[in-house]
């Protein structure tokens, strides 16, 4: 899955608590793999991505398969 309009594989989203506080990860078979340890992320907090690549932002569900 990549950005919508950079074509970008990598994201980030806004901690919960700090909101300066990101949290980046890549998207593989519609998940979320962050690449420290994030059991303390449920899946709501993905709900407004941030594409590292451009300034797109939006809902996670509008990440555009990869063809």
């Amino acid at each position: 899955m990549r950005c919508p309009v950079c074509g970008c594989l990598h994201f980030h989203v806004k901690d919960a608590v700090d909101e300066y506080d990101t949290h980046e990860f890549t998207i593989a078979n519609d998940s979320a793999i962050f690449p420290e340890s994030r059991e303390d992320l449920i899946v709501e907090d993905l709900t407004h991505v941030y594409c590292n690549g451009c300034a797109w932002h939006g809902e996670f569900g509008k990440v555009r398969k990869t063809p």
